[in-house]
This record gives C-alpha cells, sequence and structure tokens, in this order.
C-alpha cells in the first residue's frame, strides 16, 4: 500500500502534469490504432453497444441516469462515453481523483459534474448509486485495485455498466522481454530514424521506456492484478486486450504519424495485424485491457 509521502508525490505530480502535451504525442492519437481500441461486438462501438445495455436496463429512467468516472483527471478520457449515447442520457455524474488541480481543469460538461478529490484506495461508494461506471487509464494508478473493484460492484445498480480501458502490464510499465524483441527489430525493419525520433528527441529502437525509477509512485503500481481482481466482481459483456507492440513501437510517436506527416499508416497497419496475431498465440504479452462489464451478483 502507498504511504502517505508517495501519496503526496503523486498528487504533486499530477497536479503539475501536462497531461495535453502527453495527449499529443500518444500512441492512441495514430488514427490506424486508436480506431481499433473501439471497436466491440456485437454493435462494433464501445458507446453504442453501452448505449443499448443502458437503455435495456433503465427503460423507465432513460434521461435521469447517473455516472461515476474514477481516477478520471480532467474527465477528457471519459466524458465522450458520458456524452456520445444516444437512448439513454446523464444528469449528473461523480469524478472521482486524487489530484483536485486535474479536477478543476474539466471542462464543461453536458451533465453536471460533482468533483470528489480523494485517494481512490480508500474509495467508499454508497450502493446501487451508479448506472455507470468509467475508468480510464486511472486504475493502474492505485494500488488497492481489489477494494475498488468491490467497491464498484457495491455502487452499481442492477443491470448497470462498468466500462475500463487500463494498463494491465508489468509493474512500472516496463515492457515484457518478448514484446520488446519483437517491437526492436519491426521498429528498425519498418520506420525510418526521423519516424522513431520521440518527441523528446530519443530515437526509438534499442531505447523503448524508461525504467521503472523514472516513474512517480502510484505508475501501475499493482497492474496485473487489475484483470484477475475485476473479474472477481464482473461479467464480461465484451472486451480487448491489446497493445503489446503498438505501445513500446509508438509511444512517444504519435505527432509523427498524424496529418501531413502521416506517411506510415500501411506500415502501421501491418504491426496491428502481427500483434494481433501473435496476442491471440500469446507469444506476446497484450498490456492494455478495454472492457465492457456488468456487475456479478456478490451481494446476497
Amino acid at each position: 500500500m502507498a504511504t502517505g509521502t508517495q501519496l503526496d508525490q503523486a498528487r504533486k505530480s499530477w497536479n503539475e502534469f501536462d497531461i495535453d502535451a502527453v495527449r499529443s504525442v500518444s500512441w492512441l492519437a495514430i488514427e490506424s490504432i486508436g480506431a481499433g481500441v473501439h471497436r466491440f461486438p456485437p454493435t462494433g462501438s464501445v458507446v453504442s453497444y453501452i448505449d443499448r445495455l443502458l437503455s435495456d436496463a433503465f427503460p423507465d429512467r432513460r434521461d435521469q441516469l447517473k455516472g461515476a468516472a474514477i481516477v478520471c483527471g480532467d474527465m477528457e478520457a471519459e466524458r465522450g462515453i458520458f456524452e456520445q449515447v444516444t437512448s439513454v442520457a446523464f444528469r449528473e455524474v461523480d469524478g472521482f481523483d486524487l489530484s483536485d488541480q486535474s479536477l478543476e481543469r474539466v471542462r464543461a460538461c453536458a451533465f453536471r459534474f460533482n468533483p470528489k478529490a480523494m485517494d481512490c484506495n480508500d474509495l467508499v461508494l454508497e450502493p446501487e448509486t451508479y448506472d455507470l461506471i468509467v475508468a480510464a487509464h486511472g486504475i493502474h494508478h492505485v494500488f488497492n485495485v481489489g477494494g475498488l473493484f468491490f467497491q464498484m460492484n457495491k455502487a452499481l445498480r442492477p443491470g448497470g455498466v462498468l466500462f475500463i480501458h487500463e494498463w494491465i502490464g508489468p509493474e512500472r510499465l516496463q515492457i515484457p522481454r518478448s514484446n520488446a524483441l519483437l517491437s526492436r527489430l519491426l521498429l528498425q525493419a519498418l520506420f525510418s530514424r526521423r519516424e522513431r525520433t520521440t518527441h523528446e528527441n530519443r530515437i526509438k529502437g534499442r531505447f523503448l521506456q524508461y525504467g521503472p525509477d523514472f516513474f512517480e509512485p502510484s505508475e501501475a503500481c499493482n497492474s496485473t492484478e487489475i484483470r484477475r481482481q475485476l473479474l472477481k466482481y464482473f461479467e464480461i459483456r465484451s472486451e480487448l486486450a491489446y497493445g503489446g507492440l503498438c505501445y513500446p513501437m509508438f509511444e512517444g510517436l504519435g505527432r509523427n504519424f498524424t496529418g501531413s506527416r502521416n506517411s506510415g499508416e500501411s506500415r502501421i497497419k501491418v504491426v496491428v495485424a502481427i500483434e494481433r496475431w501473435l496476442t491471440s498465440s500469446r507469444l506476446i504479452e497484450p498490456l492494455f485491457l478495454a472492457g465492457i462489464y456488468q456487475k456479478k451478483p456478490v451481494w446476497k
């Protein structure tokens, strides 16, 4: 469990963090990669499937739904899920995050937003309060993931939905050996030195990721437990495990493959296809999980 000093360090780091700069160079800013993350069976998209599940579950109160966003930062990764549904509407959303300054950066929403600055390791939620809970790139900053999923299960109404999009790879964002080897080979075989140069002028190849001591204390602090703890409390409706090659290869290179500079689309699609095959064959580890879930009836 994180100490008070570590929590203070994490809070300071996120209060001062330039998240917009990070998003501009993110691997998910590359259209060929990011588009695939949002395609879920049976409807094809995250939002449309969540919309259908919620519409079926709450036919009498479709325009009065309440949501929660867990470790939400400035809500840019979560707000679209709540705002883009069409058959239902959210009247309010509670947002929980350690960083009060991140919560202050939340832009005006289509719903009433209730910021709640707190440590989500100790989060206690009211029973059957929410219709949808969204956690996007935040749970891997929580050590007590079992307790957090327990609280989420308790807080969802029967028929409610959980959407998560999380790092599930090794702690401290480290890259597994087989993933790293193949990433280095593909980078040097398919991409030029210019294309491999990050926003920090590091050349991807031999370098893929900073060492564990580079990151603030909460970064991927208990990430390998996320899926195991999740499935204690939730049933899978649809999920995608991915990113085993694309993250180590393209994180930090997002702006090299966007707009007029995007000359690598066909080669990136080849990498995506190779990643899917190697992941399904269990030759590499997926590093991210995106999924839609509903609560198990564990409260008896």
